[in-house]
């Protein structure tokens, strides 16, 4: 089964600076990487020129009613992206490297994701707690306290208040540390059913807490469902099916697209937002990234091909020019939010402090 799962490793691997893909990477995945990072981006854009009205923001660009930066506003569900595809690719790797050797090594595991996440991590907390970034301003109260918190990723318990985003890097480390003492064991049940049993009991247990206290954190249970669904393409037969796959992968579009698109989400946080946002965002992301995977699969195994209609979405996620950004997708996380203030005294610069209307401020923003 793992052969049928997984590909074989390319026996020469690019460089660590190399943006060449090797034997194993999905192209189609660099788009949905780029994507994430371009919602995120947009995000923290549109959020300096949101204005202000009674206990809540007003309306950018209105346009019949509905406001023209809504995308811009929502592309917070970046991150929810980025942890569905972090999510299966480390869910993938754990089951990759326990079917095919019956040996987990987490020593290993835990020195490849350390290399890969924190010496940069830890060089721009560094940089930005030292005040090093133009016109980047870091407060002075209890600061050595907080880079300590920040080194042991609490900053998604504790204020992350050096660089905001960096909250979701404490999601995600104590995810990579979680994911192995879930995923071990649950591999080491006999029966499949059994298996797929406890995923929906990891999916809907944060759910169970939020429908009881109103709140919760962000569902990190999505990317394996997706993993075990690829996985066992070959058992269910209905997911060979390109119908099926073509349903998968549009009803994931269409439900992000209606969040995304429709209005300011958590603008007035009501229940669904409180109780069932989350869940709906993880579900949506993993159809996407199922559909692509599965469609993926059909091409390599001869089942199909990338043209036609059904193969659009592969070619514009596939576009040579969405890697650079998806290999440095990491790297735009980390800095891009200590560019703002310097991009905003820049444009200060070019139109004088309140020179220009609010869409003309914001399109020479942009760019810079």
């Amino acid at each position: 089964m793992a052969r049928i799962f997984f590909t074989s490793r390319s026996a020469e691997r690019p460089g660590y600076f190399s943006l060449a893909r090797d034997g194993e990477t999905i192209a189609a995945l660099d788009g949905l990487r780029a994507a994430a990072i371009f919602l995120v981006l947009g995000r923290h854009a549109v959020n300096p020129y949101r204005p202000f009205e009674g206990d809540g923001f007003g309306t950018m660009f209105d346009v019949f009613g509905w406001d023209a930066a809504t995308p811009l506003i929502n592309g917070w569900i970046g991150v929810d992206l980025f942890f569905v595809l972090s999510d299966f690719l480390i869910s993938a790797g754990i089951i990759r490297r326990s079917s095919t050797t019956g040996n987990f090594r987490f020593g290993r595991y835990i020195a490849r994701r350390a290399l890969r996440i924190l010496f940069a991590y830890y060089a721009m907390l560094a940089i930005a707690a030292a005040r090093a970034i133009p016109f980047y301003a870091v407060g002075d109260d209890m600061i050595g306290v907080r880079v300590v918190y920040h080194a042991l990723f609490l900053q998604d318990y504790l204020p992350s208040n050096i660089v905001v985003a960096f909250w979701s890097l404490g999601v995600e480390e104590r995810f990579y540390i979680a994911a192995p003492f879930v995923l071990v064991p649950l591999l080491a049940l006999r029966r499949r059913s059994l298996q797929y049993g406890v995923l929906v009991l990891l999916i809907l247990t944060p759910l169970a807490f939020r429908l009881n206290i109103a709140a919760g954190d962000t569902v990190i249970a999505d990317g394996e469902p997706v993993a075990f669904l690829r996985l066992d393409r070959h058992r269910f037969r209905w997911l060979s099916d390109r119908h099926v796959i073509a349903r998968i992968f549009w009803a994931g579009i269409g439900a992000m697209a209606g969040l995304w698109l429709s209005a300011p989400i958590l603008g007035r946080i009501g229940s669904f937002d409180r109780i069932f946002l989350q869940l709906v965002l993880a579900a949506g992301f993993g159809a996407i990234l199922l559909g692509e995977l599965l469609r993926h699969d059909r091409v390599a195994g001869g089942a199909g091909s990338v043209g036609g209609p059904d193969g659009i979405p592969d070619r514009l996620l596939s576009l040579p020019v969405l890697r650079p950004v998806a290999v440095l997708s990491c790297s735009l996380y980390l800095v891009h939010m200590t560019t703002i203030p310097a991009a905003q005294t820049l444009k200060e610069g070019i139109l004088g402090v309140y020179s220009g209307c609010l869409a003309t401020n914001f399109t020479i923003f942009v760019p810079i």
